[in-house]
């Protein structure tokens, strides 16, 4: 039973529950559970010392193996580089496979429509390849990827598939 001693207090007129934000419209969740997408600024783990291939021996790497090239193209450019182009130091490899890892670390976490969250695969690419990310209501985890190759680290927390700026 909820007993209310003062009736005129500033926040009688809205329900408050411990830990949640509130606002004049009232209480609402928080996004994500807290989770935020990366900026690439992340300093990689200190005393991380895998090299570009271990890293990218992640599943969640797989998803490159079903993209078109121009939109794996993009990916490398969002990230700064290629994790497997030689000309790179092993360096500068393992860096860019760092940032393409909290990405898609980022995307995997956070799920998205008809995706299950945390099963170390990016989710959609099956609707991508047919043709049908167009009709998806709310973001799959393949569109944040895409919004990301597209808008950079922006891209990841748009909510719905947005086409390039340049289409």
């Amino acid at each position: 039973m909820l007993v209310t001693s003062n009736l005129n207090s500033a926040h009688a007129s809205r329900l408050e529950m411990p830990g949640l934000p509130t606002s004049d419209a009232g209480p609402r969740a928080p996004k994500n559970d807290g989770l935020r997408p990366p900026n690439g600024n992340e300093l990689s783990s200190l005393g991380d010392r895998r090299t570009a291939e271990k890293i990218s021996d992640n599943p969640l790497f797989n998803v490159f193996n079903h993209l078109p090239t121009h939109v794996v193209e993009n990916f490398y450019n969002q990230i700064g580089g290629n994790w497997n182009d030689t000309k790179f130091s092993a360096n500068a490899r393992a860096s860019f496979a760092r940032k393409a890892e909290h990405v898609l670390n980022y995307i995997d976490k956070a799920g998205g429509r008809n995706g299950t969250p945390n099963n170390k695969k990016i989710d959609g690419i099956e609707l991508y390849m047919a043709g049908l990310t167009h009709t998806a209501r709310g973001v799959t985890e393949t569109q944040r990827l895409l919004n990301f190759t597209d808008h950079g680290y922006p891209g990841l927390s748009f909510e719905t598939r947005r086409y390039p700026r340049n289409a």
